[in-house]
């Protein structure tokens, strides 16, 4: 028993990774499986995430066959106690069967170390398919948030658009009603000017009708005055005639009254002598009727006097009524002048007013002519998001060539264990049930590979799909793009006489395209912070990956 002592210590040292001393057989249930707890650590981060993927189970059961294989492995050590402690050899057998332990702890020892290196790189493995599922999930996630954003920039574009076109039309219309309106102002003005100009001139030609009318009636009372001034001088001078008539008449009255009083004086006597009648009452009759038309005539020259005076007086009145008129006509031409002067200043402010919204319409072509190259500026905006994603996806091949060239390192190391699973195979009889083991882990193993095979298929139809639906996303964009083309195309042709009033509105629309720009300037460094990360994070796990790979399938 003093050569089983060496061999049970020797094979207790080579086990010491898998047990802890003094524990006994139970060990094989609480070292070599992995506690809720050690499996938490380890992929609780992914099922926090998004549950787990078929290549993280498959990662598991490789994590459990090893604590399988770990297991049957303590089992065989206490086979072979039990052989050692139970049995008597010879020394040929010893011999022999110290050869076949050195073998034995040799392959062990390679086991171990394989295992180690499996673990650590199945660790590695494990966190690179987290960082590369978290990396897919973020790149999903900023895909999905470009798209979004270049939706809603196209949505707010085209909204803002379409709102400017309806206010466009609106105040289109509103200026082709005012200038209507301005329009039948202005022929309304023109006809009320031309109709007091009319009015004007015809009142005029009746003012100098009518002034030429009295001045030859002016002329005419002037000529009849003179005649009238004439023929009372010539009544003046025969009443003056006829007074004096009237004087030397009265004196010869009082003379022939005096002398028909001395007559009579004498015919009374003459009849008182006589009693004849005398001749002077013939002569007293006589005297009556000079009288008589000596009244007839001073009541005539009274009458004419004061009929014309009458006369006079009425031309004087109606030449002082004919003066106010023309006084107060020349009022009402100020008048009319004046109201002229103010049609015309209304019809230049008119003029003015309509130049106004001339230069108004011009501005607002100008706006629209600017409007149309902020809208490629957006284009040219939305291609570089599209050259993102192309280099997204480049990043995604890359990743891609990474993943098989793993898979050829990973094919190597297959052949690698074939060779050391075939070495253990002629080691002993004793481990050809291991050996039969080896050779279901390999089967696992085999089974896992198909599943990641299966998976990276999945992976690359996913990505396919993907890239075919950005395919047609970008057709739809670029169909949208030239529908787009066109509505502005027809919006332009149809807009040509509004363009400069967009100016003020440009310029505050290039102060929104600048801050878009600034924003797409910051995007862009946080997309290419990421990338760096994401190539830093890459390239530091290139070197390990390969053995992670291996170690995992030679665990499978």
């Amino acid at each position: 028993m003093s050569s089983e002592d060496p061999f049970q210590d020797s094979l207790d040292d080579d086990l010491d990774c898998f047990s802890e001393p003094g524990r006994g057989s139970r060990i094989r249930s609480s070292v070599y499986t992995k506690t809720p707890e050690m499996e938490s650590n380890c992929y609780g981060d992914y099922g926090a995430t998004g549950g787990k993927s078929p290549l993280m189970k498959t990662l598991m059961d490789a994590e459990a066959a090893a604590n399988s294989a770990a297991v049957q492995l303590m089992s065989f050590k206490e086979i072979l106690e039990d052989d050692f402690a139970d049995s008597r050899h010879s020394a040929s057998d010893n011999r022999r069967m110290s050869r076949q332990r050195g073998l034995l702890l040799e392959k062990l020892e390679v086991f171990k170390r394989i295992n180690k290196s499996v673990r650590q790189q199945l660790q590695d493995l494990q966190d690179a398919e987290a960082s590369r599922m978290e990396t897919d999930k973020h790149i999903d996630l900023l895909l999905k948030k470009l798209t979004q954003a270049e939706c809603d920039n196209l949505d707010v574009q085209l909204a803002e658009a379409c709102s400017e076109r309806d206010t466009w039309r609106r105040q289109q219309e509103q200026k082709t009603n005012a200038r209507i309106l301005l329009d039948a102002q202005i022929g309304l003005l023109k006809g009320q000017i031309a109709d007091i100009t009319a009015k004007l001139q015809k009142e005029s030609d009746e003012f100098t009708a009518a002034n030429e009318v009295l001045l030859l009636k002016v002329e005419k009372l002037y000529a009849e005055n003179g005649d009238i001034g004439l023929e009372n001088a010539t009544l003046k001078a025969s009443i003056v005639e006829l007074e004096l008539q009237l004087v030397h008449s009265k004196a010869a009255l009082k003379e022939e009254s005096a002398v028909s009083q001395e007559r009579n004086d004498q015919a009374e006597q003459y009849q008182s002598q006589a009693g004849i009648p005398h001749p002077t009452t013939q002569l007293q009759l006589e005297v009556e009727d000079l009288k008589m038309k000596l009244d007839g005539f001073l009541r005539e020259a009274e009458n004419t006097r004061e009929g014309r005076d009458a006369e006079v007086k009425k031309v004087r009145l109606e030449l002082e009524g004919r003066v106010r008129e023309l006084e107060e006509y020349p009022e009402l031409l100020g008048t009319a002048e004046q109201s002229l002067a103010e049609c015309q200043d209304n019809l230049r402010r008119s003029e003015k007013r309509c130049a106004d919204k001339a230069e108004a319409i011009r501005q607002l072509q100008v706006k629209v002519e600017r409007q149309g190259e902020k809208t490629r500026s957006s284009m040219d905006m939305k291609e570089s998001i599209h050259e993102a994603n192309s280099q997204l996806r480049q990043k995604w091949e890359a990743l891609q060539r990474q993943m098989e060239e793993l898979h050829g390192e990973n094919q190597e190391l297959v052949r690698r264990l074939a060779g050391q699973e075939e070495s253990l195979h002629y080691s002993s009889r004793q481990l050809e049930q291991r050996s039969a083991d080896c050779q279901a882990l390999n089967r696992q193993l085999e089974a896992a590979v198909a599943d990641v095979r299966q998976q990276v298929s999945k992976v690359k139809d996913k990505a396919a799909s993907r890239e075919s639906s950005l395919q047609t996303r970008i057709l739809e964009l670029e169909a949208e793009k030239s529908r787009r083309e066109n509505e502005l195309k027809h919006m332009k042709q149809s807009k040509q006489s509004a363009e400069k009033q967009f100016e003020v509105r440009l310029k505050d629309l290039q102060l929104s395209l600048d801050q878009s720009k600034s924003h797409k300037q910051s995007i862009q460094n946080y997309v290419d912070f990421l990338k760096n990360s994401y190539a830093t994070m890459f390239d530091e796990g290139l070197p390990q990956a390969p053995s992670s790979f291996g170690s995992s399938y030679f665990l499978k």
